[in-house]
């Protein structure tokens, strides 16, 4: 299914799940519960610069999704500040407060393999980056959810596809695919300063789950009606790269800090890191 934006997606697979989804016993961090599943779905958003979901009841927090963007960018595995703004991610930590899916981790080690790759070969079919090892045994809750990206460069345009053995609709997909569209982003800052090729545009985002579900205490997202017009744009400035980050710090810090800190630096990070500034 293709989708504008974000917020377009989520209401069209809103009606998806209702009325083509079902119903499953299924384990959770949790423990068993109740979902709605749809099995093998592909999501394509073709503005990758609309990362915001406005629909009221899903209480979209936007700049948590920054705050987990930066968290990935620093590539610290410890929960001990992101935990403070998502519980989950200390409800799946082991008991040194650590996860496998900080996805930066995995994402930095293949980043210059695969902007290379493109470089050299735009139109590669080799531009992937694997995130979940399903020969590792990872001994805890956390089991990465996303299993490979891949890039594409088609038609001058950057593209990528985003590929999850599991989706939570409620949580999940909303965080994944904001945060996913970002790295797609900056994938294309990074070749437009490798090449010096400016016409390289920001192509889509397609998102495919084999598992795409809700669990049935998000079961009142799906049933109800809401349409938005208004969007805010979330486009990273031009030399936002991997190095400019790391360089300039702008990740999250892994010594311990408090979450109304931890706001400030969001709020610091929308206004520098973006085209136009304040949002």
């Amino acid at each position: 299914m293709r989708f504008r934006t974000l917020q377009d997606a989520y209401e069209g697979m809103r009606y998806e799940l209702r009325m083509n989804g079902d119903e499953i016993v299924a384990k959770s961090s949790k423990g068993d519960s109740k979902a709605i599943e749809l099995l093998n779905q592909s999501i394509t958003i073709d503005d990758v610069c609309q990362i915001n979901i406005y629909n009221p009841k899903r209480k979209f927090n936007v700049r948590y999704a920054l705050l987990e963007f930066m968290w990935y960018l620093s590539m610290d595995p410890k929960v001990r500040n992101i935990g403070k703004a998502a519980s989950i991610w200390k409800d799946i930590a082991d008991i040194d407060g650590v996860v496998h899916s900080n996805y930066g981790v995995c994402l930095h080690n293949g980043w210059n393999r695969v902007v290379n790759e493109l470089v050299r070969f735009p139109e590669s079919r080799r531009a992937v980056i694997a995130l979940n090892q399903p020969d590792v045994d990872y001994g805890m809750k956390d089991v990465p959810c996303t299993m490979f990206v891949q890039f594409f460069v088609r038609d001058d345009k950057l593209h990528l596809i985003w590929n999850m053995r599991s989706s939570d609709f409620a949580f999940g997909f909303c965080n994944d695919v904001a945060v996913g569209m970002l790295f797609l982003q900056m994938m294309r800052n990074e070749l437009m300063e490798r090449t010096d090729i400016p016409w390289i545009g920001l192509g889509s985002f397609t998102y495919n789950a084999t598992s795409f579900h809700c669990y049935d205490n998000h079961w009142s997202l799906i049933f109800d009606d809401y349409h938005n017009e208004v969007f805010d744009k979330y486009e990273l400035v031009e030399e936002f790269t991997w190095g400019h980050v790391l360089q300039d710090m702008l990740y999250l810090p892994s010594r311990d800090i408090e979450l109304e800190q931890m706001w400030e630096m969001v709020d610091t990070f929308e206004q520098e890191n973006f085209v136009g500034g304040g949002l």
